[in-house]
């Protein structure tokens, strides 16, 4: 009696998977409230700097770093510059942006920081359907970045993608 075997055709493909979960940030994101820095509202540069030498900023080491504010106030560009230098000492990444916006402007971050060439010329599955929360924007910006460089891209699981773009032969 012949035994029939189970082949899983995915694994030994060429196909390469990127999974959208594994640009969730790994650690504490973080949330500064610009207006904490600030004298009664107002960003004066004397009170400004003497509270973000004060601050604890060893705390967020290697973490992700939210600055906003809490307050509609007119915040100078420098205060982000000082801010964004204290963040970076630290080996934090930054992103600016609304507490309930922070994850996704760090999923995009972690795009723009992708070295894409892994991906030249190899078929490539974009995984996402398990992540509905992080937005049409990722996955627009993934596909602007793997379009140029991948053989194939498709969306969706291995065994059930859709094709988005195939790179047409010479």
């Amino acid at each position: 009696m012949e035994e029939d075997i189970i082949v899983n055709r995915v694994a030994q493909s060429k196909l390469i998977t990127l999974d959208v979960d594994a640009l969730l940030p790994r650690s504490e994101v973080v949330h500064i409230d610009i207006l904490d820095f600030s004298d009664g509202g107002l960003l004066r540069e004397k009170v400004f700097r003497e509270k973000v030498k004060n601050y604890a900023w060893e705390n967020h080491r290697s973490k992700w770093v939210n600055l906003w504010c809490s307050e509609d106030m007119i915040i100078p560009l420098w205060a982000y510059m000082i801010l964004s230098a204290q963040v970076s000492s630290v080996g934090a990444g930054l992103v600016c942006a609304a507490p309930d916006k922070a994850e996704s402007e760090i999923i995009k971050a972690q795009i723009h920081q992708l070295d894409f060439s892994e991906f030249k010329d190899k078929p490539v599955v974009l995984k996402g359907c398990n992540r509905p929360d992080v937005g049409e924007e990722a996955y627009a910006l993934l596909a602007a970045k793997l379009t140029p460089v991948v053989r194939s891209l498709m969306f969706g699981e291995a065994c059930s993608s859709v094709p988005v773009y195939k790179k047409a032969k010479k």
